[in-house]
């Protein structure tokens, strides 16, 4: 069953990464499009599977989002800062974000963001106007669409949009065209986010049924309907609702956000590890260049994330390095053991002497197996590619919000959370406790900074290596460190530049 699992996924996104190409690369061919993917169901899902592949690109979720990110929450360090290898990232890293580098890598981000957004609105505009055979998953195909283009729309909000409900958010585009779409207060496109996204949960209520725990075979015959954990699903959208409202925060969103997260662990869909699973080398193995196997409710499937991950985390000069390598140590023993240890561990390499002169290493996210063959028993657990949620995130959002209100079902959660990844249960907690457990899960997936963002904190500490190199030991945060510089590009086609 596992061969037949493998080769019908391998040739599923052989046809994908062949055919989708077109429509990834031009969304001016719009006419053309029609014609080669718009006429029946393969051609559709073609273009849906797109839509994963630009997710998983280097720009985004495959490599270099993630880093952005954690480099400004000050995850990383280049160990040693000098024109050869910092590559100008220690002013991203100060949010000095109209440095070259910095502007370089947002404007990219935003610049492939809307691309996608784009050719998600393109695929919504032929299946409104659908008049081929009919589509037996049209509620499938919508959902996920619509659940895409609230996804980026919100990371790109928290990204450039102000904190401010009131003032300047980004352009909400739901239309496919040239025409210039205006921008919306951040409270706007809350609105439109949580729109799309309730829509979006309305249509793949199906996967109550197609994701399943243990996980469904695959059908051969239908396979869109297979690999649910690689598509934007139902459980992705509750998700995302509950960041939504935890992040946007007017009164009730808390509440809203605590049912969702609910609803999520309370299935038993997504499980945490537990008995012999919690050890060193499920560890090693659960998010190596794959989509966590029982902890991921959204991934995206790629063929290689090593190539990108290794020039980020495992070059011998200019890759990134840990911060703090002992950010997962406890002082006490009677805690237990933090089984997260092993993501920050000197690599096995092809002869002790190269391991040596790596030494302590990111590899989180690094196959083993691939990066020296002769450690096959690290080979990854589950399907290769990127995970974009995971299950922790809701178990920790629950320990936050219930704190006050249920202090005994906020502790469950929490014990169950730490008691997976081999640390000793607790008899009370506090929010700093839940934070820094969302510090150490999250290294190497650039969700911390939105964390701090939704906190606002009036300051960060730099790393201590930069902090040393630079003379500069805190940044102050307002309005303008919180969010990131928009492309020029985005005005030369509005009336005096303007918003």
């Amino acid at each position: 069953m596992k061969i037949i699992k493998v080769n019908i996924l391998l040739c599923l996104l052989a046809l994908v990464l062949g055919s989708c190409e077109d429509f990834l690369e031009s969304r001016d061919k719009g006419q053309v499009l029609e014609e080669k993917l718009f006429v029946n169901k393969e051609g559709v899902e073609e273009a849906m599977y797109g839509l994963y592949y630009t997710i998983g690109a280097g720009e985004l979720w495959g490599a270099q989002l993630p880093t952005i990110m954690d480099a400004l929450a000050q995850y990383l360090t280049l160990g040693t800062y000098s024109t050869e290898n910092s590559g100008g990232f220690e002013e991203l890293m100060l949010h000095n974000h109209e440095s070259e580098r910095s502007t370089t890598l947002f404007g990219g981000i935003w610049t492939l963001g809307y691309k996608l957004i784009s050719d998600v609105n393109k695929i919504l505009e032929n299946l409104d106007s659908w008049g081929y055979k009919p589509l037996k998953h049209m509620d499938l195909y919508r959902g996920e669409c619509l659940g895409i283009r609230a996804f980026m729309h919100f990371e790109l909000l928290r990204m450039y949009g102000s904190c401010n409900l009131s003032k300047r958010g980004i352009p909400y585009v739901n239309n496919y065209g040239m025409w210039v779409t205006p921008f919306s207060t951040t409270r706007e496109c809350y609105d439109k986010v949580l729109k799309d996204l309730n829509e979006a949960h309305t249509l793949l209520l199906e996967d109550e049924n197609l994701l399943t725990y243990p996980r469904k075979p695959v059908n051969a015959y239908d396979q869109f309907t297979s690999y649910r954990e690689l598509h934007m699903n139902l459980y992705a959208v509750k998700a995302l609702l509950a960041r939504v409202y935890l992040t946007r925060n007017e009164p009730g969103d808390v509440d809203s956000a605590t049912m969702y997260a609910r609803q999520i662990v309370d299935s038993k869909k997504f499980p945490l590890p537990t008995g012999a699973n919690v050890g060193p080398d499920h560890f090693i193995r659960m998010m190596s260049g794959t989509v966590a196997q029982d902890e991921g409710i959204w991934g995206i499937y790629k063929s290689d994330t090593y190539s990108a991950l290794r020039s980020l985390f495992l070059l011998e000069k200019g890759s990134f390095l840990a911060a703090d390598e002992k950010m997962y140590e406890e002082l006490d023993p009677a805690r237990g053991t933090d089984h997260r240890s092993n993501w920050i561990r000197v690599p096995s390499a092809s002869t002790p002497e190269v391991s040596e002169k790596l030494g302590m290493r990111l590899m989180k996210l690094i196959n083993a197996s691939v990066f020296n063959t002769a450690n096959k028993e690290q080979a990854p657990i589950g399907y290769s590619g990127s995970n974009i949620i995971r299950v922790p995130e809701l178990y920790l959002m629950l320990a936050e919000t219930l704190i006050e209100k249920e202090p005994t079902e906020a502790l469950r959660y929490y014990n169950e959370f730490i008691s997976s990844r081999g640390l000793n249960t607790e008899e009370s907690i506090t929010k700093e406790d839940v934070d820094k457990q969302f510090w150490r899960e999250y290294l190497q997936e650039g969700q911390y900074w939105f964390r701090l963002r939704r906190r606002q904190v009036p300051e960060i500490e730099v790393e201590p290596a930069l902090a040393n190199a630079k003379g500069i030991k805190t940044i102050q945060m307002d309005e303008n460190k919180w969010s990131l510089p928009i492309p020029d590009s985005e005005f030369e086609f509005r009336e005096d530049g303007s918003y």
